[in-house]
């Protein structure tokens, strides 16, 4: 992760931290102030999402976005005041959820609604279970009323897509869920093979890396690919250029950013606009509770960003 920070450094954080916990209400924190966002179930499985969202932030152009994932709620796609989220519950048809107690946001700026908690697989698809209790898993949290499910190119250097894969097929085949119904997500970067081209984020890699998830996926397309990590050896130019292309080609309908700096998001939202380019909706930093400070002590500079656990 790049030690660019919007302002202060590690020392200042803490500074800030400490001066927080000084004057910190006694109630529990408002997580009602940002837009929507995901979250990405880091290495267990259900994570929550919060209303908070917030990745980097301030509440000047050209960043105007929120960035999301799901742990807090706000996403990229504009840097000023992001508006308040917009909440529903789950349906109560018989084919889509059951329970209608599970609350829908929208992501970021975007029209894309997500369930409050989402399921991902890090560590557990592929390397902990096959595609049997992943199906079963999956089955259960979208009887709850999850629509969101998150991946990664590098979990089990591809096998956790694989499993999700089928476990989605499966899930249509017995009518259970149709692919409009559900939020697919996986994450670019770390590749699932040595080789110089074989990671990071340069054009060859996103357009080959996410063909290649397509295809362990099974699907058309995802609905989020995210930069897993930032990539200072790539001009962001291309960066941005990339996954608007993949958009173009109707691969992924929105991308986002996952442990990346208030700056370099920054960055990604000004090329963006520049060159009439979708932005970022989503971003996915560490969020725990032995690290909280960049969604709750330092709320990435006033962007209004989407939050999200981080792998």
């Amino acid at each position: 992760m790049s030690d660019l920070t919007l302002e202060g450094d590690r020392a200042g954080e803490s500074d800030l931290f400490q001066e927080w916990s000084n004057t910190r209400p006694t109630a529990p924190l408002n997580r009602e102030r940002q837009h929507s966002s995901l979250s990405d179930l880091p290495k267990a499985g259900m994570v929550a999402v919060s209303k908070d969202g917030v990745k980097s932030g301030g509440g000047t152009p050209p960043l105007g976005g929120s960035i999301a994932k799901m742990n807090s709620s706000s996403s990229v796609s504009g840097l000023g005041a992001s508006a308040a989220p917009t909440t529903s519950t789950a349906p109560s048809t018989s084919k889509t959820n059951s329970t209608p107690k599970m609350p829908y946001v929208t992501l970021g700026q975007s029209g894309l609604r997500v369930s409050r908690l989402g399921l991902g697989s890090f560590l557990t698809f592929q390397n902990q279970f096959g595609a049997e209790k992943a199906y079963l898993l999956m089955r259960r949290a979208y009887a709850l009323g999850i629509n969101f499910f998150d991946n990664a190119e590098v979990y089990a250097k591809g096998g956790s897509e694989r499993v999700m894969g089928d476990a989605v097929a499966r899930g249509v085949l017995d009518n259970v869920w149709s692919r409009g119904d559900l939020v697919i997500c996986t994450k670019l970067f770390y590749g699932t093979r040595e080789g110089p081209n074989q990671k990071g984020l340069s054009r060859k890699h996103i357009l080959e890396g996410l063909r290649a998830s397509l295809g362990r996926l099974k699907m058309e397309y995802v609905d989020i690919v995210m930069a897993h990590r930032p990539d200072p050896e790539t001009p962001m130019e291309e960066t941005v250029r990339a996954f608007a292309h993949v958009i173009d080609k109707g691969q992924a309908l929105y991308w986002g950013t996952s442990e990346w700096s208030a700056l370099e998001i920054f960055q990604a939202c000004s090329i963006a606009d520049k060159l009439g380019l979708p932005r970022p909706i989503t971003e996915q930093p560490e969020y725990n509770v032995f690290s909280r400070q960049r969604v709750e002590v330092l709320p990435i500079a006033r962007f209004p960003l989407s939050y999200s656990h981080s792998d």
